[in-house]
């Protein structure tokens, strides 16, 4: 439910006309967080007043199974105070499309001589005394299907503010990952959640220098709950260490040139899994922002697996029409 907005927060009017913001004509767009950013990625700075508004289709794969994930999403933001920020992302589609079904436990023939259950979780294993395989952030996908996401609530606060002359913009959030689908048999019919409450925690960073580019940086921890059916667990489910890194180049200009990085790192105690590749997925974003108007940005990105190099389809893209209000 981790960054650069492109511009710095609009500061208050300085001596001699100046502020910190490198266009104070151009407003600050939100990431598909809800919080102000790049594509996917935030920075530091916050809202001091006003709203924000995105649509956006965001398209990544997983291993095992060659999963491509679809999902589309509404984000909204409101500046409540100077130093705290409110948000809401909903995904009403999230599609999912598997390229390697073999590769999937959930597919696999009921034959619990070839394929035995693995301990008391909803997987076989994908053979006698081997692990089972499963995609770790999306437990239950198995099939070409689609269906509605989850829901996040979440509150940043703002530390530290280029606007107020300190030496970056640094914020500290917290979303309330909400699942819309908890039974069983609805998991395994679309597989586009977890079906359990999460909690992610995170830190970002970002600084402006002189106009021309615009940088960030994201880390966070999401601490996960594990599905039950009947008092018992589905599986065990890793928590989560989201890491980011992106910037802006011209963040002064109607067009600007956007570029992220992220880590996806999977933590802790989970059922065992047969990743098929590396365990914790690595991509890239290369892209742009374009301001229609002032208050309004379209950004489009090209997404890349770096790391999954056994995946069927590699390639994604995310596409974002942003909004935000910004008094005077």
């Amino acid at each position: 439910m981790l960054l650069l907005s492109g511009i710095s927060a609009r500061a208050q009017q300085q001596p001699g006309g100046t502020t910190g913001l490198p266009n104070e004509n151009l407003n600050p767009i939100p990431a598909t967080s809800g919080t102000l950013g790049l594509f996917t990625l935030e920075t530091g700075e916050l809202m001091q007043a006003g709203w924000s508004l995105s649509a956006y289709g965001n398209r990544f794969t997983r291993m095992p199974g060659s999963v491509v994930v679809s999902n589309y999403g509404l984000t909204v933001g409101w500046g409540f105070r100077k130093w705290v920020n409110f948000y809401t992302n909903f995904q009403p589609e999230v599609a999912t499309h598997i390229g390697s079904p073999a590769e999937l436990s959930l597919r696999t023939p009921p034959d619990v001589t070839l394929f035995p259950q693995y301990q008391n979780t909803i997987y076989r294993t994908l053979s006698p005394g081997q692990r089972p395989a499963y995609v770790e952030d999306f437990p239950f996908a198995s099939r070409n299907d689609s269906g509605p996401g989850n829901v996040t609530l979440g509150v940043k606060f703002g530390l530290l503010a280029e606007a107020d002359n300190a030496p970056l913009n640094l914020s500290i959030r917290n979303d309330a990952i909400i699942p819309t689908r908890y039974a069983l048999t609805s998991l395994l019919g679309n597989g586009t959640q977890t079906g359990a409450f999460d909690d992610l925690i995170l830190v970002a960073a970002s600084r402006s220098f002189f106009g021309l580019i615009t940088v960030a940086l994201n880390a966070g921890y999401e601490i996960t709950r594990d599905s039950r059916a009947g008092g018992s667990r589905d599986l065990v489910q890793a928590d989560q260490v989201h890491l980011g890194s992106g910037f802006i180049l011209f963040p002064a200009k109607r067009l600007q040139f956007m570029t992220e990085y992220n880590a996806l790192v999977f933590t802790g105690a989970a059922t065992p899994n047969t990743t098929f590749g590396p365990r914790d997925p690595v991509d890239g974003i290369w892209g742009f922002r374009v301001y229609a108007l002032p208050v309004m940005a379209i950004d489009i990105g090209y997404r890349y697996m770096l790391n999954l190099s056994n995946a069927a389809d590699r390639n994604g893209f995310i596409m974002k029409l942003g909004f935000s209000t910004w008094p005077f």
